[in-house]
């Protein structure tokens, strides 16, 4: 926190997890979750408004950042509700939701948002869940909405806000830094 923003950073640099292995990035994720990945989910939510003032990272290559929501209980996705996925982009945003398919499969639709300079400024990304459909906005404005009520999930979940590296893709060597940053966030639960 500085400067009136949560900042992200990706680093290049040998880290242990707690896992033991030894990783060639660190970065970083905040959760309305669990302070361990055991622990006690801290503030869940089912169903609500969901927005933040997100700046994506200018270095987007090999990066996943992330405003999203996971399944409290279990960690376990689907379902799975992304409000802005910025992969290996700061100039399109992914807004998606992940169910469950009869087969036990993890299907998932949504929509790419763009081109805008989601770099350049803070953009107001915001997720309306309900019973029976699920609504997407970038600044204000209606993207997408899923109004089929068997696919949307009921279940808790926890919010989280993280810098993913290697997704898909590893960066490439010219970046070994870079940060997403985060003015504001707001839940107004239903």
């Amino acid at each position: 926190m500085g400067d009136g923003a949560l900042t992200l950073t990706a680093d290049r640099r040998a880290t242990q997890g707690g896992d033991g292995h030894t990783y060639p990035w660190t970065s970083g994720m905040v959760t309305t979750g669990r302070d361990s990945w055991n622990g006690t989910p801290r503030h869940t939510f089912t169903y609500g408004y969901y927005a933040a003032a997100i700046k994506a990272p200018a270095d987007p290559a090999g990066m996943f950042p992330a405003f999203w929501l996971i399944p409290a209980d279990s960690r376990a996705t689907p379902p799975e509700l992304d409000i802005a996925e910025f992969i290996h982009s700061n100039q399109a945003v992914d807004l998606h939701m992940h169910w469950r398919s009869a087969a036990g499969e993890d299907v998932h639709d949504g929509t790419r948002y763009g081109p805008a300079d989601f770099a350049g400024g803070y953009h107001v990304f915001a997720m309306d869940w309900e019973p029976d459909a699920v609504t997407w906005y970038v600044d204000g404005v209606e993207r997408y909405r899923m109004d089929d009520p068997s696919l949307v999930p009921d279940v808790p979940m926890e919010l989280v806000l993280d810098l993913a590296v290697g997704f898909q893709a590893a960066p490439p060597d010219s970046v070994d830094r870079t940060s997403l940053q985060v003015a504001w966030v707001g839940v107004w639960q239903h």
